[in-house]
C-alpha cells in the first residue's frame, strides 16, 4: 500500500530555506553590529544567537515529521492538539533550564575573559559592546512565540503541499479514467473473447438449443455492462457480481469437468457500490494462466463483505509457467488501486510453482 501523502522533495526545499534564512539573520544583524562598533568576529556570539534557534529547530522537525502527520494524514485532531502541548511544555521546560545568557562554566562571564594585557577600560568596553539579552522572561516570551510561528507555518506548508497533492491526484484519476474507458472499449471487441464465446453458442444451437438462447442473453448482458456501467465512477455490488457470473459461465462452457470452477459470493449482496471492471482482469488472468485441457485445474473465486470492507480471493491452479509473474493486467489493477484507494486496499500474492492465490480487500461505499 502507498501513503496518500509524503513530503515531496519541494516541500523539504521550502523548509531548508526558511531554516538558512533563521539562521542567517542574527549572523547578518552580528556582523553589521561589529562594522558599526569595530569589534573583531567571535564565534561565541554566533554561537550564543543560535543556540535558542538549534532547540526551536529539534521542536520544528519532531512536529514535521512525528506530530503534524496525525492532523494532515490522519485528521487525529485530539492527538494532534495532545502532541503539541507536551511538545510545547517540553521546548519551554528546556528554554526555563537553558538559558543562553546564562554564564559560562566556573561562574566566569566570557566578557571578563581577557587577556592579561588588557586594562580596565578595554574590559569594560567589550562589557559594554557586547549584544545585551533579553530578560528571561522576555527570553521565553520570545521563543514560545517562534515556536508557535513555526509550528504554524509547518503546518500552513504542509497543508499546502498536501492539497496540491491531492489535486494531482484527481488530475491523473482523471487521466486513468479516460484510459479506462479506452481499455473498456478495447475489452468490447476483444476477438478472442468474441470468437470462443460464438464458437461455443454455435456449436450450443443444435446440441442444446436452450443453453445456446441462454448463452446468447448472458453475453449480451455483459457487453451491455461493459458499454453502461464501466465508465461510471461506481457501480452496485449486486451488478458487478452479475457481471462476474455471467463471465464465468460464459467461460465456463469452454472447459470439460476436469475444471473445477467455483464462484462464492453473498446470498444477500449489500446495497453497497464498487468501482466497475475492477476485478474481471484478476479472474481473466485465473482462466488464461490456471486452465490446462490435459490435467485437472481449478479455478475457486470467492468475494464476501464484512462492515465496509469487500474481500475478493482468488485460488487457482497454475499450469502456463510461460507468462511472467505480475503481468500488465495486474500492473494496471495495482495501479488503478492506488489511484482510487491511496493507503486503504490490501493485497496479497502467494504465487507458487503449481498454484496462485490472491486476495484483494477494498473498501465499499453505500449507495445513495
Amino acid at each position: 500500500m502507498k501513503s496518500p501523502y509524503r513530503q515531496s522533495r519541494s516541500e523539504t526545499l521550502v523548509y531548508i530555506a526558511l531554516w538558512v534564512v533563521m539562521f542567517t539573520l542574527p549572523v547578518v544583524g552580528l556582523y553589521f553590529h561589529i562594522q558599526n562598533h569595530d569589534e573583531a568576529f567571535r564565534w561565541m556570539d554566533v554561537k550564543r544567537l543560535w543556540s535558542p534557534l538549534l532547540s526551536l529547530l529539534v521542536a520544528f522537525v519532531i512536529h514535521n515529521y512525528l506530530i503534524a502527520p496525525l492532523l494532515v494524514c490522519k485528521q487525529k485532531k485530539v492527538v494532534y492538539l495532545a502532541m503539541v502541548l507536551v511538545l510545547v511544555g517540553v521546548f519551554e521546560l528546556y528554554q526555563c533550564n537553558h538559558h543562553p545568557g546564562d554564564p559560562p562554566p566556573h561562574g566566569k562571564p566570557d566578557f571578563e575573559r581577557v587577556s592579561p594585557g588588557h586594562n580596565d577600560k578595554r574590559h569594560n568596553h567589550h562589557h559594554t559592546r557586547r549584544p545585551p539579552l533579553p530578560p528571561r522572561d522576555n527570553h521565553n516570551l520570545v521563543a514560545l512565540f517562534l515556536l508557535i510561528l513555526s509550528l504554524g507555518t509547518n503546518l500552513g506548508v504542509k497543508n499546502y503541499f498536501r492539497s496540491r497533492t491531492d489535486r494531482q491526484r484527481i488530475a491523473e484519476l482523471k487521466r486513468e479514467n479516460l484510459q479506462q474507458e479506452l481499455e473498456y472499449l478495447k475489452y468490447q471487441v476483444n476477438p478472442h473473447f468474441f470468437m470462443n464465446t460464438l464458437n461455443n453458442i454455435h456449436a450450443l444451437v443444435d446440441i442444446d438449443p436452450e443453453q445456446a438462447k441462454c448463452s446468447i442473453v448472458k453475453l449480451s448482458r455483459l457487453m451491455r455492462y461493459v458499454l453502461y456501467e464501466g465508465t461510471k465512477q461506481n457501480v452496485q455490488l449486486r451488478a458487478g457480481i452479475e457481471f462476474l457470473k455471467h463471465y464465468i459461465d460464459l467461460m465456463r462452457m469452454r472447459y470439460t469437468d476436469k475444471v473445477d470452477i467455483r464462484f462464492n459470493h453473498p446470498q444477500d449482496v449489500p446495497n453497497v457500490e464498487v468501482p466497475p471492471l475492477l476485478i474481471v482482469s484478476l479472474v481473466e488472468n485465473a482462466f488464461k494462466h490456471g486452465v490446462s485441457y490435459n490435467h485437472h485445474s481449478f479455478i475457486h473465486i470467492t468475494i464476501t463483505t464484512v462492515g465496509d470492507k469487500l474481500t475478493f480471493t482468488c485460488h487457482n491452479s497454475k499450469h502456463n509457467t510461460e507468462h511472467e509473474p505480475g503481468g500488465i493486467g495486474l500492473k494496471n489493477v495495482i495501479k488503478r488501486l492506488d489511484l482510487l484507494f491511496p493507503d486503504r486496499y490490501e493485497m496479497k500474492i502467494d504465487d507458487q510453482p503449481q498454484t496462485y492465490f490472491i486476495s484483494l480487500t477494498i473498501p465499499i461505499s453505500q449507495s445513495l
